[in-house]
């Protein structure tokens, strides 16, 4: 009796650890999980920030483009200009031959001349910032290279992060249903034998004085049992206690429990000692302890 009793008792420690050792994994996993979440969100940022700066980049492109045609339009309109300047210099020469003693002759000559220079200038203008524009065209592709290829890295790796947590969130939830299923198998138990300790209690009240060394000593193991489960427990417990015995078959560890394996005496005589019951396990409950 005392065997079946301490392994029962060694049992229920054995499932508290188990239950500890699994709430503190199940704790480790959840701050995982949101680690992995707050990566995640960072991730999105970071994502979300290049996807700024790539549409301010095309926007940059647009406007080079933009530049790049105008410059394409101030080149045609120089070349024009070019081959009116050739023009001009033809009717200039043929000019000076045909009125080469003319003083209005020298002025028009001249006033090409300025015309000539002002439109060289404006040509050297647009030549270096035709120049200018082509390098900066270059230089905001090669950015915009770049900037595909970080966002491409960064799309993958958000992926590989997605797919990781994914798995880790099923390992967790799975962890926690089997933590559940113990849980509400121990409950169940539980309540089972509390709902046969109150049934015992009142037929059996007479019973407590043949076994009262061997209850009390029951009693307050399960009393400092329950107390360290629910210390409320300590609060409501009363100070007097009554004995009641029942019998019960053991329950292998890895089985859900069965009514069945239960048996209530309700009939049994005041007179049967504590090794009368057929060898099985009597164990004594404070009354005043609820389930």
């Amino acid at each position: 009796m005392l065997v079946k009793l301490r392994s029962c008792l060694q049992e229920n420690s054995d499932l508290k650890s188990t239950k500890t050792e699994l709430n503190t994994l199940l704790v480790r996993q959840r701050e995982e999980q949101d680690a992995l979440k707050k990566k995640l969100q960072e991730s999105e940022k970071k994502l979300f920030h290049n996807q700024q700066e790539i549409s301010h980049l095309k926007e940059q492109e647009e406007i080079a483009q933009k530049l790049k045609d105008q410059m394409l339009q101030t080149h045609k309109e120089l070349m024009l200009m070019g081959e009116l300047q050739q023009k001009y210099q033809e009717n200039i020469n043929i000019n000076k031959y045909r009125n080469n003693k003319q003083p209005e002759h020298d002025m028009v000559v001249s006033t090409l001349k300025a015309e000539i220079k002002v439109l060289q200038a404006q040509l050297d203008r647009d030549s270096l910032q035709l120049t200018a524009c082509q390098q900066r065209i270059i230089e905001l592709e090669e950015n915009v290279k770049n900037k595909d290829v970080c966002v491409t890295e960064l799309k993958k790796k958000l992926e590989d992060v997605k797919i990781s947590q994914e798995d880790e969130i099923k390992s967790i939830e799975d962890k926690y249903q089997a933590v559940m299923k113990i849980n509400q198998g121990l409950e169940g138990k539980l309540l089972q034998l509390y709902s046969q300790v109150d049934e015992l209690r009142r037929p059996k009240q007479t019973k407590g004085a043949s076994v009262s060394p061997l209850h009390d000593c029951i009693d307050s193991s399960n009393h400092r049992n329950r107390t360290e489960s629910d210390p409320s427990a300590m609060e409501t417990a009363p100070k007097q206690t009554e004995q009641t015995v029942y019998k019960f078959h053991s329950v292998p560890a890895n089985d859900t429990f069965n009514p069945s394996h239960t048996e209530i005496h309700n009939d049994i005589p005041h007179s049967v000692g504590v090794r009368e019951l057929d060898g099985a396990s009597l164990v004594s409950k404070e009354s005043g302890i609820e389930p």
